[in-house]
């Protein structure tokens, strides 16, 4: 299929357990692998490739605890952690839970905190902006993959039409 060009039928969403939540991360991770962002503040390639799985276990099982976590039917191509109304933060057993303290061990401490915080920084100004634009409680996308392959097929959008028709998220075509 050319790129850019649109799947020609719906792709089928289902939500995800617990079960799917690492290869959830894994989907995010690809498709997160080139994002200026981390690419500032993880330059090595080979290192960004073994970070962002670790990293991106936080979205899948924000999705997971305080919402939900879609991806696509059969072969997981793409997936999207939603947060619910009431949100929530992690507690010490569920940053256990998702090994957040292990990975800090494993990928090092220096590079672990530099990235989040470079995430966070560039995070900032669109969550204030957020808080400000939808003061009350709301579903918010936490994160939307799809990997590299595959993008620009139609898997983004299905996600994001899924999660409008099942959480009453408007603004969504």
């Amino acid at each position: 299929m050319a790129e850019g060009k649109a799947l020609s039928r719906e792709v089928p969403i289902i939500e995800l357990g617990e079960e799917r939540a690492d290869d959830a991360a894994t989907i995010m991770a690809q498709a997160f692998q080139d994002n200026p962002v981390l690419v500032r503040a993880c330059p090595d390639r080979d290192t960004r490739v073994r970070l962002l799985p670790w990293m991106f276990r936080w979205s899948t099982w924000k999705g997971l605890r305080f919402g939900k976590l879609l991806g696509t039917a059969g072969r997981l191509e793409g997936v999207a952690a939603l947060v619910g109304p009431d949100g929530g933060e992690f507690t010490a057993q569920d940053l256990t839970h998702i090994d957040h303290v292990h990975a800090r061990k494993v990928i090092g401490p220096e590079l672990w905190d530099g990235v989040l915080a470079a995430n966070d920084e560039d995070a900032a100004p669109a969550e204030a902006a957020l808080h400000l634009a939808a003061p009350e409680p709301h579903w918010y996308l936490d994160a939307l993959a799809v990997i590299p392959e595959r993008q620009g097929q139609g898997i983004g959008s299905a996600l994001l039409r899924a999660a409008a028709r099942r959480y009453g998220i408007r603004g969504c075509r």
